[in-house]
């Protein structure tokens, strides 16, 4: 899978955030309708059948756990290819050079390895069962926390923003769609 799937499948995500918001639940058809469209012709059929049916929870699900496969096995560096254009429009030059180059520290991991350390590592230092961890194992936990806590932070912020472009642009569609159809009542009535 490539990261183009990232952009192609983050509707999916959107969606669920909009799914578990009672004020935002009016916004996923629209999140879902996005969905579909950047989808392959085979692919948005099938999902518009299954939106037909009832079955936007499971479209959800379905694309939700495909966007995180993409973002899980993608290479560090191929992710500070993809937002990029985000941390250049953000920063000044040098700035945007220290947050790449934090992407490069870990260019020989997949963000995927990056979570498995650290859910490791957390679990060490959670000490949520019986076994008493040595000392050096320990110490190597609180290294590997410390160590990915900049590039997860990073990744946070870009997610968020990337999710906030886009709610912003459903959001905005569902509005537009919502006085249109309003406007063409008022229109009827003359």
């Amino acid at each position: 899978m490539a990261l183009e799937d990232l952009t192609r499948y983050e509707n999916a995500i959107l969606a669920g955030r909009f799914a578990m918001s009672e004020l935002d639940q009016q916004y996923v058809p629209s999140a879902l309708k996005g969905l579909a469209d950047s989808l392959d012709e085979d692919a948005r059929d099938s999902t518009n059948i299954a939106l037909d049916l009832g079955g936007a929870e499971r479209i959800i699900d379905l694309y939700s756990r495909k966007y995180n496969k993409v973002l899980e096995s993608a290479n560090m560096s191929d992710l500070s290819n993809h937002y990029s254009q985000i941390i250049e429009n953000y920063l000044e030059p040098a700035l945007a050079n220290k947050v790449k180059g934090e992407f490069g520290r870990f260019s020989n991991k997949t963000y995927g390895d990056i979570n498995k350390e650290l859910k490791k590592a957390k679990h060490i230092i959670s000490g949520e069962d019986t076994y008493e961890y040595p000392k050096s194992e320990k110490e190597w936990a609180k290294h590997i926390i410390e160590e990915y806590k900049s590039i997860k932070t990073i990744m946070a912020v870009l997610e968020a923003d990337k999710t906030e472009k886009l709610r912003a642009k459903f959001t905005g569609k569902a509005h537009k769609d919502a006085l249109k159809g309003l406007a063409e009542k008022l229109n009827s009535r003359e």
